[in-house]
């Protein structure tokens, strides 16, 4: 796993700068991805029906749980302190990044009305809804019977946006622990290790 690029360093030092639990950005998101539409077939919502384990390598079904709102939470990450409106720009940066991966226009990003992430998929089965708090990091699907592609693409993305959460808070050692847009309550915490051990495994590279 690599660090954040220059560009990422660049945005992190400006935005850690941030008063705690600023919302400076919430109501300026960052343009879509995508100039033309992705199909949604109403998956903004709903919730899902699609249970699968380890798609990459089989073995035992992960555990989800509701989100309380017809969804169904994937990652969840309790933290000690979280910069919410540094660190949801810094992730529509990076999503935006991944708008045409694993090919071109495979995912719309869009900033809701309650300042969470969605995430189209392009073939309009699934939306993954990322949720940032003072104290927390939530992921949730939402759709009535996700594909197969969109499973396996929802899995990729998720484990890059732990790998985002991990260089944010511990390959900083240059910014102090304070001014980081992600803290846990304490050096050796496993929040995102444990919150990875419930996703389908990476795919090899």
């Amino acid at each position: 796993m690599t660090g954040p690029s220059l560009f990422s360093i660049a945005v992190l030092l400006t935005v850690s700068l941030l008063p705690l639990g600023t919302n400076a950005f919430s109501a300026a998101p960052l343009a879509l991805c995508l100039t033309k539409q992705l199909p949604t077939n109403g998956v903004s919502r709903r919730k899902t029906a699609l249970g699968i384990g380890n798609l990459f390598g089989g073995g035992e079904k992960k555990q989800e749980t509701s989100s309380g709102d017809g969804g169904t939470t994937v990652v969840d990450i309790q933290a000690k302190t979280i910069k919410v409106g540094g660190l949801r720009f810094f992730l529509n940066i990076y999503l935006v990044g991944q708008c045409n991966t694993p090919e071109q226009g495979s995912w719309l990003v869009q900033q809701n009305d309650e300042g969470k992430l969605d995430l189209y998929f392009k073939d309009g089965t699934g939306m993954l809804s990322v949720d940032i708090s003072e104290v927390q990091f939530k992921a949730d699907r939402y759709g009535e019977k996700p594909s197969l592609s969109y499973m396996l693409n929802e899995s990729i993305m998720l484990h890059g946006l732990l790998d985002e959460l991990n260089a944010l808070a511990f390959d900083v050692e240059d910014i102090e622990e304070e001014k980081r847009l992600i803290q846990f309550n304490a050096p050796g915490d496993d929040a995102i290790n444990l919150a990875r051990e419930k996703l389908p495994a990476r795919p090899a590279s």
